[in-house]
């Protein structure tokens, strides 16, 4: 009986953490959805809106967007681009 209680809790815990998925942590394959973008857009604040957008372009026009990639590690890594002050990391692809 305590197997089953336990197995139970488990499930039910692994059950809402898969429905706590947030706009930090979807892929940037999925941005484009209306839905998505909604989401992003109640979740994000605009720094982080205008930092993503800034991310995804740069990238895009590079050809190196890892879609893949979630909302979050692109914000994390345009901080780090942007700490260091690299505008791409092909100085061709920068933008103007």
């Amino acid at each position: 009986m305590k197997n089953k209680t336990l197995l139970l809790a488990a499930v039910i815990f692994a059950t809402a953490l898969a429905g706590c998925s947030t706009a930090w942590d979807m892929p940037l394959a999925e941005i484009d959805r209306p839905e998505n973008a909604k989401q992003l857009i109640k979740s994000l604040a605009p720094a982080d809106r205008r930092a993503l957008a800034e991310y995804v372009a740069m990238h895009s026009k590079c050809g190196d967007l890892d879609y893949k990639m979630t909302v979050w590690r692109a914000l994390r890594a345009q901080q780090r681009e942007a700490s260091k002050g690299v505008t791409a990391k092909n100085p061709a692809c920068a933008i103007q």
